[in-house]
């Protein structure tokens, strides 16, 4: 059976853009709320003069940490803690969604190399899981306020893959987080930094003390795009 594409929503068409940044949205929200919560802070769509940004919609799952409840999330989870196991089926669906997307956005003429795909808590898990476990030859991995388990598919695939071929590239990780974040711990977030680094990965890990209560600040999201920016460089 074939699986359903993503309803996206995108800052701006296809229009002399050579790369792309896919960004998916975290537990609480949607797509539109992520675009929307990041044009507030710039009064314009945050957008890059060769770059399309796309905001892709989680498709409703019965969410079992909300008691079965119909939820736009990525994938099914049973309890919040770091060590819990990860439910296979739901997160190899959203996977496949995913690496859909990027095979279209190659089909249309974008290069895997100048793919960026990340998001927030949620969507930030299921991009490591793609860009580590399937697409590793895209530019680059982004996480905001997020982490994995340790024992997570993501870090036994890197090892193994590693462990086969030393000189095995994967993306480049960029990791940020609030020190005084309410949902996530900073100590969580640290120690999926510190497993990456183990494992060698090109890793950042920012910390900001500056945020106020919402999901993201501006702080990170500027930063972030300095990031891209050097992932997914303007051609001349």
């Amino acid at each position: 059976m074939a699986l359903p594409k993503l309803q996206t929503f995108i800052t701006r068409e296809r229009f002399c853009k050579t790369g792309a940044v896919i960004f998916l949205h975290g537990e609480e929200g949607c797509a539109k709320t992520l675009k929307d919560r990041i044009k507030s802070f710039y009064y314009k769509n945050w957008d890059f003069e060769h770059v399309q940004v796309i905001y892709p919609q989680a498709p409703q799952i019965p969410y079992t940490i909300d008691k079965g409840q119909l939820k736009n999330v990525w994938f099914d989870r049973k309890d919040l803690n770091p060590t819990g196991p990860e439910m296979k089926d739901s997160l190899e669906r959203s996977c496949s969604l995913v690496r859909q997307l990027v095979n279209d956005l190659v089909t249309s003429g974008t290069k895997r190399n100048r793919i960026v795909l990340g998001g927030i808590d949620l969507g930030a898990q299921l991009a490591m899981h793609v860009g580590y476990r399937y697409l590793p030859d895209i530019a680059g991995v982004f996480g905001l306020s997020t982490y994995l388990n340790p024992a997570s598919s993501v870090f036994r695939h890197i090892l193994k893959e590693k462990q086969e071929d030393k000189n095995k590239e994967f993306p480049r990780l960029f990791l940020c987080h609030d020190h005084d974040d309410k949902k996530t711990s900073l100590k969580w977030a640290t120690l999926t930094a510190e497993c990456f680094m183990d494992l060698d990965i090109d890793s950042e890990f920012h910390v900001y003390y500056a945020k106020d209560d919402n999901e993201l600040s501006v702080y990170e999201i500027d930063h972030l795009k300095d990031w891209i920016l050097t992932m997914v460089p303007e051609e001349f």
